[in-house]
């Protein structure tokens, strides 16, 4: 295991998402803002409940649904 992470930003599009967990053979990538910091955390899984639960073609806040972590917070 190399110990790097695989990150998005907040605006990345779900498509492009479900893309970098594919490519990677992954279950969850790390959200960063712009200076690398971590934000949160999404899952395959996050994905998979929000296609199933929203209407077709409802994605306009998919990234509200990061869970923030504290300030404090070590991964």
């Amino acid at each position: 295991m190399s110990g790097e992470f695989v990150t998005c930003k907040k605006d990345c599009t779900v498509k492009d998402l479900i893309q970098l967990l594919d490519k990677e053979k992954l279950h969850r990538v790390y959200v960063v803002d712009d200076e690398g910091n971590l934000e949160g955390l999404i899952t395959l899984r996050d994905i998979i409940s929000r296609l199933v639960h929203e209407p077709r073609g409802y994605f306009g806040d998919f990234f509200d649904g990061v869970l923030p972590l504290p300030a404090n917070s070590r991964v």
